[in-house]
């Protein structure tokens, strides 16, 4: 019976990936910009199915609760992904934020099956890398901050002499440190703290 389940539940998502597709073609044919926006909110429809129906048939094949957990907490994630990136960026490509989310979904559905504990790793990374999109909406706002290059620039370089200092070594390469068994690379923040730098330099100077 699960078998049978399975194989109607990976025909329907099929099904849902053809008209979700179909949906970003015909985007582009639409005469104005409304019907533009109702076609985007449509297009959430089928991504949240195929969302839904891949968590369903992940849980039916493992049987385990951590499943519907983790899934239901992706589930909350995209929907406030899409409802604050709206808030921020009014004028923010509706079809672009859908596809954003679609990518993500995909990618969390692949890393779920291959390793739960992979998956929650690269959701943290995503919750984390989401929150940074207030960075541009405030520095709109707050004018000043462009006028300390060079406190961006310190911040990267302590980072990086961090890892230099006490950073775990992995397959030759020193990138990563372990706090409290949670382990991340502060070269993923340098890359921030680099494009604040050289963004404000540039806001300085063009010469």
């Amino acid at each position: 019976m699960i078998n049978l389940v399975t194989t109607m539940s990976r025909y329907l998502m099929i099904l849902l990936i053809l008209i979700y597709t179909y949906y970003n073609f015909r985007f582009f044919s639409l005469p104005d910009d409304e019907s533009k926006l109702r076609l985007c909110r449509l297009q959430n429809v089928p991504l949240f199915l195929i969302f839904l129906l891949s968590g369903t048939i992940i849980y039916l094949q493992t049987e385990d609760e951590a499943v519907v957990l983790f899934f239901g907490a992706q589930f909350v994630f995209f929907v406030l992904y899409q409802l604050l990136y709206r808030l921020f960026y009014r004028n923010a490509s509706r079809l672009l934020l859908n596809n954003t989310c679609m990518l993500l979904c995909t990618s969390f559905i692949m890393l779920t099956r291959i390793s739960m504990d992979k998956a929650v790793r690269q959701f943290i990374m995503a919750v984390a890398a989401v929150i940074t999109m207030i960075i541009p909406y405030v520095i709109d706002r707050t004018w000043q901050l462009a006028k300390i290059p060079w406190v961006y620039g310190l911040i990267g370089l302590a980072l990086l002499l961090v890892v230099c200092v006490i950073g775990n070594t992995s397959f030759g390469a020193q990138l990563s440190i372990s706090i409290g068994g949670f382990s991340f690379q502060p070269s993923e923040f340098v890359k921030i703290s680099f494009v604040f730098f050289v963004a404000t330099m540039f806001y300085r100077s063009t010469d």
